[in-house]
């Protein structure tokens, strides 16, 4: 190296070429170049910086570049050109004429090549010349040209980081030419902002615009102040609402209001005290010749019967609702917690399949319990009615009502245990409504339900399942509900009583099972609606629910599905009913217009008759008097 600020190279520079001319032996005279505006010490990747530099050639350049120089940069050959004063004065004066990129640049400027080289240094480029190094890693700026003398400036962009080299390069000659590097010292190039690689530049890059790199940014104050503020809210809110529903049902459980003075319940003693059966007296209507006509006659009928004409069990009227009326013997009934915890919770039962708690009278030896009161009876005397068809669109429906009502009561964490069809009760929409759950202290006195079971009517016992009979001090589950929903099942499906014609021996012994319904059709009955849709799934269902082992019965959403894909167009008994009205008015207008066109057609051949008869009767006129001329 010649000299610290510039240095001088032939032509023939490359990265094995090295040598400068110093180094051969001809120094650089007469040449001036400076930084104006020097690159910074530190940059980042990708950035743009504009740096400003000058050159300047004396005469002494050119003397030294004609006549010392073994390969003359200029020739005096030419007439104007002689002289090194004249080369010097063409030098500062002349503006080239074409493009830096056009290859007669080299001929038509003093400095034909002028741009900035920027070099990443390494183990493999120790310094930044006038050439392409070993790696092949040069970053320079737009090439210029023009004159010496004067300041040019540029636009640099390094698209790498780390320790960079830049120097300013000038090509100057026109028979031969030299390098002309004006250096500078390193800069540090810094790592560009790259979102999403990792690397949190800390000068470019913060939590708020790439928290991929550099996290989440930290909550201000005002925020954690709202989020304090809202948690804290929340939780005031939902220890409200706690507090509240607590309060609300601890005054539920000591609230007195369901305890009922006698004398507010008036006995319906004037009404007669008749059993559905006396159904069979009611005469058949005189549409009575199609199934269908019959099924929505006596529907009619049936849905008309009020509670006040039909008493199925002790009633009486509760501030002006009918309830039914049901007394428990006690040895001495004590209102304890563990029965105001059981009274809380039947009275919150809402349900549509769900007969409602109105209350309860209390004595030291009995409990009176008043349940919503059903008009209609019992499903038991509804079934065993042999006067009220029943299609299995009705049954169905009467199975659906009953399976829905005892997924409410287990939803609320109870079992009924004595589930069977005369605690089925049907209302005045023909809705099936389970009574006589749950408040097992008000109606028991503390027995247990072996005991309890021992103690029911004979025909009872069927719906308990075996579990029930044989074990003392069986806690209640689910299972049993369903043993005893398949025995009501199988008594919907024969219309009978659930033990057939087996005998009082019989039904007493223990995992005594009734026989299954055997559902035939009728040859001599056509109509559809007489028979199930699927008696071999209907079967199959019966005999799952009333299996032995209670782990083997199905829950309530299996019997659900079931049911669905036996009768998947499901209706209340009341739609149905309007359903076969609309059926029946459809059938009797079409049956009118029949017997209206009839009834045209023989006025019609009436008219003709007479027309034609009164005809002959002038014709024969006519001929008497003509005879008679």
């Amino acid at each position: 190296m010649d000299n610290s600020r510039f240095h001088c190279w032939p032509s023939n520079a490359s990265s094995t070429l090295t040598e400068t001319l110093a180094q051969h032996g001809y120094n650089c005279k007469g040449i001036d170049v400076n930084w104006i505006k020097p690159p910074p010490k530190q940059v980042t990747q990708d950035v743009p910086f504009n740096v400003t530099y000058s050159i300047d050639l004396s005469l002494e350049f050119f003397d030294w570049a004609i006549y010392q120089l073994p390969k003359p940069l200029y020739t005096l050959l030419n007439q104007t050109m002689n002289s090194s004063q004249a080369w010097h004065h063409w030098c500062t004066t002349h503006e080239p004429t074409v493009d830096p990129t056009d290859p007669r640049i080299e001929s038509d400027a003093c400095v034909w090549h002028i741009n900035i080289h920027a070099c990443a240094l390494g183990r493999t480029v120790p310094y930044c010349g006038p050439w392409i190094p070993p790696s092949g890693e040069i970053y320079h700026s737009f090439v210029l040209a023009g004159p010496s003398t004067r300041i040019y400036e540029s636009t640099i962009i390094i698209p790498v980081f780390g320790v960079v080299e830049i120097i300013a390069h000038f090509k100057i000659g026109i028979e031969d030419w030299i390098h002309i590097a004006l250096v500078s010292t390193n800069i540090q190039v810094s790592r560009k902002a790259i979102c999403g690689d990792d690397y949190c530049d800390l000068n470019y890059e913060n939590c708020s615009n790439c928290p991929i790199d550099c996290g989440k940014c930290p909550l201000k104050p005002i925020h954690i102040g709202l989020i304090t503020t809202g948690c804290a809210l929340f939780i005031s809110l939902f220890i409200g609402f706690f507090l509240y529903f607590k309060i609300q049902e601890q005054r539920l459980l000591w609230d007195p209001s369901w305890i009922i003075d006698v004398k507010e319940v008036q006995p319906l003693r004037s009404q007669q005290s008749i059993s559905l059966t006396s159904l069979n007296d009611l005469k058949k209507t005189s549409i009575g010749r199609q199934t269908s006509e019959t099924n929505l006659s006596v529907a009619t009928n049936f849905s008309n019967i009020s509670c006040t004409q039909q008493i199925f069990c002790p009633a009486g009227y509760l501030r002006h609702t009918c309830v039914a009326i049901r007394k428990y013997k006690h040895k001495h009934f004590q209102l304890t917690r563990r029965v105001r915890e059981q009274v809380r919770l039947v009275r919150t039962f809402n349900h549509n399949n769900v007969c409602k708690f109105m209350g309860a009278s209390l004595f030291p030896n009995e409990v009176i319990i008043y349940m919503e009161y059903m008009p209609k009876g019992s499903l038991r005397d509804v079934l065993q009615n042999d006067k009220i068809p029943i299609t299995w669109s009705f049954r169905f429906s009467f199975a659906i009502d009953i399976l829905n009502g005892l997924s409410y009561i287990h939803s609320r964490h109870l079992i009924h245990g004595r589930l069977n069809s005369s605690n089925c009760v049907v209302d005045q929409r023909l809705t099936i409504k389970i009574t006589d759950y749950g408040l097992d202290d008000l109606r028991f006195n503390h027995i247990s339900i072996n005991s309890y079971v021992q103690s029911v009517e004979i025909y009872k016992r069927v719906y308990y399942a075996p579990e029930l009979i044989s074990i003392n001090e069986l806690k209640l589950t689910p299972p049993i509900d369903i043993y005893s929903f398949g025995i009501i099942l199988n008594e919907i499906a024969t219309r009978s009583e659930p033990f057939g014609d087996d005998d009082i021996e019989s039904i007493m012994k223990i995992g005594y099972r009734p026989e299954i319904a055997q559902m035939t059709h009728d040859v001599n009955n056509h109509n559809e609606e007489d028979f199930c849709p699927l008696p071999s799934s209907y079967t199959r269902l019966v005999k799952r629910c009333i299996m032995e082992n209670p782990y083997d019965r199905p829950t309530c959403k299996d019997i659900e599905k079931s049911l669905k894909k036996m009768c998947p167009l499901q209706m209340s008994p009341i739609d149905l009913i309007f359903k076969k009205m609309s059926l029946y008015q459809t059938s009797l207008e079409q049956a009118v217009q029949l017997r209206t066109y009839e009834l045209e057609q023989e006025k019609h051949k009436s008219e003709n008759l007479l027309y034609s008869k009164s005809k002959k009767k002038k014709i024969t006129y006519y001929e008497i008097i003509l005879k008679f001329k």
